[in-house]
């Protein structure tokens, strides 16, 4: 994809200790969202303007008492860097964009 006039490339994985990473032109690489163990990626978005990237992750986090926890992330591809991260209630986010490869986990045939 492009943020302004750079290729910027976006890797993760719903996996125990997920993070978000982005890669610009030139090999950089820096962490977009990276909540940690026991927290995994979840859902991520690109504004229309292709400038701000939203990672959602979600978990239990040991160190709250165990309770499912949900953080919010906004990344700015670019000015290179995170601009806020969050702790938010799930209910007020938008459903979660499904898995374009059909696997299991969002209903799909595999």
């Amino acid at each position: 994809m492009t943020a302004g006039n750079s290729r910027v490339r976006i890797i993760g994985a719903d996996t125990v200790g997920g993070r978000i990473d982005v890669e610009f032109e030139g090999g950089k690489r820096m962490v977009a969202a990276g909540s940690g163990d026991y927290i995994y990626p979840k859902d991520v978005r690109l504004d229309p303007g292709h400038r701000v990237l939203f990672i959602k992750t979600s978990g239990v986090v040991p160190w709250f008492g165990n309770p499912q926890k949900t953080f919010l992330y906004e990344f700015d591809l670019q000015a290179r860097r995170e601009t806020e991260d969050v702790l938010v209630d799930p209910k007020y986010l938008p459903p979660e964009c499904p898995d374009p490869r059909g696997s299991a986990k969002s209903g799909g045939a595999g």
